[in-house]
């Protein structure tokens, strides 16, 4: 009876030990497990960190590279810049207030250097009225449109001149929206309204001539002679506010 409880107690020894011996192969191989993915997830981080670190060298090169381009594009824009202003000459005062006055029924096309190419005769009509046949409200309301700094600036806005300076150079073109009422009435009357940037400058130029050499009425007065107003009730072409007043509601500019 002895041995076998002897036997007995021997077998259940060697039993916990196997489960025991079992229970910590098990742990040795979670371990190693663990180990591995630590060292693969390691490797995971490494490569990832350097291909950050790469894009972030490739980004900082293309940040450098654009900012030295830009640098370079704005030196060059500005040379071109001044070296049309340079080219601008600046206009005789009489014989620039004689051109932007001048409301005739005669339209001439000239060549760049102003010698004249043709004249042809217009089918716009035009009356020319003084400051005093011209309604106040009505001043006031095309400054508020069309020139809300009008009063104010000396021909030109500097912002509104870069804005439509840089539409022009990227070949967007520019519009009445960059140019001051007076920039308006040297585009309407001297300088036209093709899309480069030379015809800009002297715009600009003879725009701010023209505040040294007129009042703010005389020139808003003029721009209201001359500013085309579409057609009239008969389908005729008109320009000035005593044509579009008289052809589109049927009375007088001052009314």
């Amino acid at each position: 009876m002895q041995n076998q409880l002897n036997e007995l107690k021997q077998k259940m020894l060697e039993f916990f030990q196997l489960v025991k011996s079992k229970i910590n192969h098990k742990k040795s191989e979670k371990v190693s497990e663990e180990k591995k993915l630590d060292e693969t997830g390691g490797k995971v981080l490494a490569i990832l960190g350097s291909i950050l670190v790469a894009i972030k060298g490739i980004l900082n090169t293309l940040f450098i590279l654009g900012f030295i381009g830009g640098l370079f594009g704005a030196g060059v824009a500005l040379g071109y810049g001044v070296a049309l202003f340079d080219k601008a000459k600046v206009p005789q005062s009489e014989d620039l207030v004689k051109q932007v006055k001048n409301i005739s029924s005669i339209s001439e096309i000239v060549y760049e250097d102003g010698s004249v190419i043709a004249s042809i005769e217009s089918d716009l009509l035009r009356t020319s009225v003084s400051s005093e046949e011209i309604s106040d409200n009505l001043k006031k309301a095309i400054v508020a449109t069309e020139d809300e700094h009008f009063l104010e600036h000396k021909g030109v806005v500097p912002k509104a001149v870069i804005r439509a300076t840089l539409g022009t150079f990227a070949g967007l073109g520019s519009s009445s929206g960059g140019s001051t009422l007076t920039q308006q009435l040297i585009k309407q009357q001297v300088v036209g309204d093709a899309p480069t940037l030379a015809r800009k400058a002297t715009e600009i130029v003879d725009a701010l001539a023209l505040e040294r050499s007129m009042s703010k009425d005389e020139i808003l007065t003029t721009y209201l002679n001359v500013a085309p107003f579409g057609r009239n009730h008969k389908g005729q072409n008109i320009a000035g506010a005593q044509q579009a007043a008289e052809g589109i509601f049927g009375i007088d500019a001052k009314s």
